[in-house]
């Protein structure tokens, strides 16, 4: 269920301070200044308007010969929920991460290095 949307109203939500005039000045009345304008529009987009009829004719084509226009889409791969675990420490995400070696610009050893336990033996840097 969603929630209902309440709707308030403000007080200079009514326009009563525009003058009709105004109104009047923004709004198409005249049959010859939509005629224009539609023509003046359409050849500014007559390259779009052409790809559009082009799409139009090719899907026509396609419902006339029986097929379907409209190819169905590809459905995402699930992810496969037990290649993925969430790790425990970050120690064991990177070693699972090391696993799969991705460049050949990371030194893998010393990455295994930062993260494996203590040795005594080693020089402290």
């Amino acid at each position: 269920t969603q929630p209902e949307l309440q709707v308030t109203r403000r007080e200079d939500d009514d326009f009563s301070d525009v003058r009709d005039e105004d109104i009047d000045g923004y709004l198409i009345t005249n049959e010859v200044e939509v005629t224009m304008k539609t023509q003046i529009w359409e050849e500014l987009n007559k390259d779009y308007l052409d790809i559009l009829a082009a799409k139009q004719l090719a899907r026509d084509e396609l419902i006339a010969q029986g097929k379907d226009p409209d190819p169905p889409k590809r459905s995402k791969r699930k992810r496969d929920s037990t290649k993925y675990q969430p790790m425990e420490t970050a120690a064991e995400a990177t070693a699972e991460a090391l696993r799969k070696k991705v460049s050949a610009k990371i030194n893998y050893a010393a990455l295994e290095g930062l993260f494996s336990p203590f040795d005594s033996s080693a020089k402290p840097c």
